[in-house]
């Protein structure tokens, strides 16, 4: 066996281990048991945003990927955005179940 095939065997052992950690966690934020294990699997997967240290760590990815303050090369928006309260988004998708999180992993609400 060579050092890559042994490389490839411990990554795809590390996808596997994160991809459970996921699963896991969002079994234990919908209180849900393993009963439908491959439809609460694919929402999973649909669902999950990733993790993230701190809620404004998610805020700020979340606006990226959403392209919230994507500006066409104005510049207006670069100036909004300095101005921008990530922190408070953060909690307003919280409260407002946009997303929810369990031990720092994120998930859009399916409802």
């Amino acid at each position: 066996m060579t050092v890559a095939n042994l490389e490839a065997i411990e990554e795809a052992i590390e996808q596997a281990d994160k991809s459970l950690a996921v699963l896991s966690t969002y079994a234990m934020g919908y209180g849900l048991s393993l009963a439908n294990w491959e439809s609460f699997a694919q929402d999973a997967e649909n669902t999950y945003l990733g993790y993230y240290g701190s809620d404004r760590t998610f805020a700020e990815n979340y606006a990226d990927r959403i392209g919230l303050l994507n500006s066409g090369g104005n510049g207006q928006i670069e100036t909004l955005a300095r101005y921008f309260n990530f922190d408070y988004w953060a909690s307003s998708l919280l409260a407002n179940k946009t997303v929810w999180k369990h031990e720092g992993h994120y998930f859009e609400n399916l409802a």
